[in-house]
């Protein structure tokens, strides 16, 4: 996980513009999964000087209409798209991608599954492992991290109301529900994940997705302020929202995917993001992006 000692600056909106934002990749750069009509939802992960990014890749024409993608960047600021590494039986999306104990995992959610993958060649050669969870509901969009020597897992349900899950193996299925689910409830603005839960120091952020005018019109960020398997609390920061729609091109309808990498002290972060153009279009829908964020002065 792209975790920052104490000390290092949060990354927010207090400090950058969502404009600063760069498209580095779109429906047009991938190759090989016929006329696609978005890609969107990017997760990165950086190993031995080589940036990986993970993203879901949308053809409504193909069965399955969304795979995941893989591209490679030397610096995570131009990017070469590589393939497709994940295809299953049905639509997936927001693959968050992390290693553990020297091992890769991967979970691209389906429906009410949230699905565990590890890598058995990485980045190209994903086996599913499990389920950590399979509920009633559609769990969009979760979130694993390890914090405070505990596995949490954090979903939604009906995009406003906050699930948490943990375990102490990563690899278990059927992970235990929080004493108190939904842990947040009606909260529209910031139910959803929208981002890779981010660890600075000993302190826990949530990035959620804000969904009260459109699906996916900003980002904003939350402090874990009380975590346990049966307590909960959160709140807003400062410089929250993260991320919202601006100007009159390839985000000026939304951005909803935020993935944060320190890049060591006095750097700040380097971040995945993606934009919506024109939600009521199919033409040129989610493009993917990258933008630093420099630390405070």
């Amino acid at each position: 996980m792209p975790h920052a000692p104490h000390g290092a600056t949060l990354p927010t909106g207090t400090n950058f513009h969502p404009s600063d934002a760069t498209p580095v990749l779109r429906a047009s750069d991938v190759t090989d999964y016929g006329a696609v009509d978005y890609v969107a939802d990017p997760f990165m992960f950086v190993e031995e000087g080589t940036w990986h990014m993970f993203f879901e890749i949308v053809n409504e024409n193909r069965r399955p209409d969304a795979p995941i993608g893989h591209a490679t960047s030397s610096d995570g600021l131009h990017w070469t798209y590589n393939q497709v590494v994940l295809t299953k039986r049905y639509h997936t999306s927001f693959p968050l991608v992390w290693k553990y104990q020297n091992e890769y995992y991967m979970c691209p959610p389906t429906g009410k599954k949230v699905e565990l993958y590890k890598a058995q060649r990485f980045p190209t050669d994903w086996t599913h492992i499990g389920n950590a969870i399979d509920v009633e509901y559609y769990s969009h969009d979760p979130t694993f991290v390890r914090y405070k020597g505990r596995w949490w897992l954090f979903t939604e349900r009906g995009n406003e109301n906050v699930m948490v899950y943990h375990s102490t193996d990563l690899e278990r299925e059927g992970w235990i529900p929080h004493e108190g689910n939904p842990v947040v409830t009606d909260r529209l603005q910031a139910g959803r994940q929208g981002g890779r839960p981010t660890v600075v120091g000993d302190r826990l952020f949530l990035y959620f997705q804000d969904s009260v005018e459109n699906y996916g019109d900003r980002i904003r960020c939350y402090e874990v302020t009380d975590l346990s398997p049966s307590t909960y609390a959160d709140q807003e920061v400062s410089g929250s929202p993260v991320l919202h729609e601006f100007g009159s091109d390839w985000a000026n309808d939304g951005m909803h995917t935020f993935d944060p990498w320190w890049l060591g002290p006095g750097k700040g972060w380097r971040c995945a993001v993606d934009g919506v153009r024109a939600q009521e279009s199919s033409e040129d829908l989610w493009t993917i992006g990258i933008v630093d964020i420099p630390p405070s002065t």
